[in-house]
């Protein structure tokens, strides 16, 4: 038999584990920009001893399922964040994603592009991408991003021209 004090600390155990349930089962939200980076390459020391250049990519999620890549070139200098390059050769894709269990799922088209493919049409066809995420990474299309909050402010940018790139197509 129960006392009353044991089924009263039962039942309030009870009702905040069943309070938690939501935080367990919701998956970490991707939202921002996630960074994936080449090598550094150091400028020559007569144009600038502390700049350094990359190749890379960008994922860019919304909180209302937009979606946007940018592949291109990263700039850093010693103690600063990297820039997003607005003189090198880019690439955009626009898109929108969907939480699922293992990471986002995203549907995206190419929208602009400096250097293309002959026959190469933009906006592309859709294409599909399913990622796995981890807690503080996402594996997409092959290659490993991390978060970088740094650069959610660039891409802000970035995402609302690829959005309107895409709308006038």
């Amino acid at each position: 038999m129960i006392n009353p004090f044991q089924f009263r600390h039962f039942a309030v155990t009870a009702l905040f584990l069943i309070g938690m349930l939501p935080a367990f089962s919701q998956s970490n939200s991707p939202t921002g920009a996630w960074l994936s980076c080449g090598r550094w390459n150091a400028a020559p020391k007569e144009v600038n001893r502390d700049l350094r250049a990359a190749g890379a990519q960008i994922i860019y999620f919304e909180a209302d399922g937009a979606f946007t890549l940018w592949s291109g070139t990263l700039y850093s200098e010693s103690h600063h964040p990297p820039t997003i390059s607005e003189g090198d050769a880019e690439t955009l894709y626009s898109g929108v994603w969907t939480q699922m269990p293992s990471g986002p799922t995203v549907k995206m088209r190419k929208v602009y592009a400096d250097v293309r493919m002959k026959g190469e049409t933009i906006p592309s066809p859709e294409q599909i991408v399913t990622t796995q995420q981890r807690a503080d990474r996402i594996l997409f299309k092959g290659f490993w991003f991390r978060r970088s909050p740094s650069l959610d402010g660039q891409m802000q940018k970035y995402a609302l021209g690829a959005k309107q790139r895409l709308d006038q197509k």
